[in-house]
């Protein structure tokens, strides 16, 4: 099976070859863990989070789902940093 490259995942690889510490769930959660457990565990860990903010996230954001808590857990502690990427204000 061939891996999906995802600009979250190129992203995650450039960060870590320069030698910057990141948390990524597509890498960092085990298959089988509990996700919400392990984002918390990662965002308490983290004194920033990069969001890439796409057409996609916005969709994610409207569902109310998991994207939706991460995003109001990381404004409730002022640590994001939005990349904003085909989309517009």
């Amino acid at each position: 099976m061939k891996k999906k490259i995802t600009r979250a995942s190129t992203a995650y690889d450039e960060l870590e070859s320069k030698g910057v510490s990141v948390w990524f769930s597509e890498k960092d959660v085990a298959l089988g863990s509990p996700l919400m457990r392990e984002i918390d565990k990662g965002l308490i860990k983290s004194r920033v989070v990069i969001v890439l903010v796409t057409p996609l996230f916005l969709k994610r954001i409207a569902g109310a789902g998991i994207t939706d808590k991460e995003l109001s857990s990381l404004l409730a502690r002022d640590l994001l940093i939005p990349i904003v990427h085909n989309t517009t204000y």
